[in-house]
């Protein structure tokens, strides 16, 4: 719950367990004799208000320096919008902990582990994109498919900046179908306006229609027997 909210996603601009690993590390090191719930809470103060001229934050987005060279960045797709959806799930972390230390959370207080049981990725949003890639053999699926989870984050942050209909995205699960060659990606979404206007759910479906469009076009592989689809929507998931 506290740490996996989908932002341990590297490839989609969040961070690491490495990365996740070596912030921790550096609170422990600080305080070095605090229970876990006092540990946890040092971590979200700490990177919650870290100062921004320090290095492991530049201009605004999370930066991770290796230990062993500090000149290896260890978060080289984090951006100002992916921070944002870290620093969001930080701050519902040190909600939790607050809500243990002042004794609001009687489920979690029984029990602790509910803490790291990740959080279901259709209660984060209200409205999701799916964007479905498929091919008829491996050789298309992995220079089709596999080219378009490379380039989808630079895609929609270059989308979302030129589209104000949409305030954030949140790339966070895949799900691979190895029989058919299929992976799908879900996308959360949360529009500048927050409300059920239709023709404003129907201006962002158009947009997005284009978003594939231009998928399309920039591969570089021209390869047959494969499609790309949309489908957006206010839906619940399974998980």
């Amino acid at each position: 719950m506290l740490l996996n909210n989908y932002i341990k996603e590297e490839s989609f601009g969040y961070l690491n367990e490495l990365t996740i690993i070596l912030m921790l590390t550096k609170i422990k090191l600080l305080y070095p004799n605090i229970l876990l719930i006092e540990l946890l809470e040092r971590f979200f103060l700490t990177y919650l208000t870290w100062n921004l001229s320090i290095p492991i934050q530049n201009n605004n987005s999370i930066i991770v320096h290796s230990p062993t060279n500090p000149e290896e960045l260890l978060n080289n797709n984090i951006n100002k919008l992916t921070t944002k959806i870290i620093k969001k799930a930080m701050f519902e972390g040190l909600k939790a902990v607050h809500d243990i230390k002042n004794e609001k959370d009687q489920q979690i207080i029984i029990n602790p582990k509910i803490l790291f049981n990740p959080k279901k990725f259709s209660e984060m949003y209200k409205y999701f994109i799916l964007i479905t890639c498929y091919a008829t053999n491996p050789l298309n699926k992995q220079n089709y498919c596999e080219f378009i989870e490379d380039n989808i984050l630079l895609q929609l942050i270059e989308f979302i900046e030129n589209n104000l209909k949409i305030k954030s995205f949140h790339i966070g699960k895949k799900i691979k179908y190895f029989f058919n060659y299929c992976s799908t990606w879900i996308i959360g979404i949360e529009p500048s306006i927050i409300d059920n206007n239709i023709q404003n759910n129907i201006l962002i479906k158009i947009n997005f229609t284009k978003f594939i469009e231009l998928l399309k076009q920039k591969n570089l592989y021209k390869v047959e027997n494969y499609e790309i689809k949309l489908i957006y929507g206010e839906f619940i998931l399974i998980n």
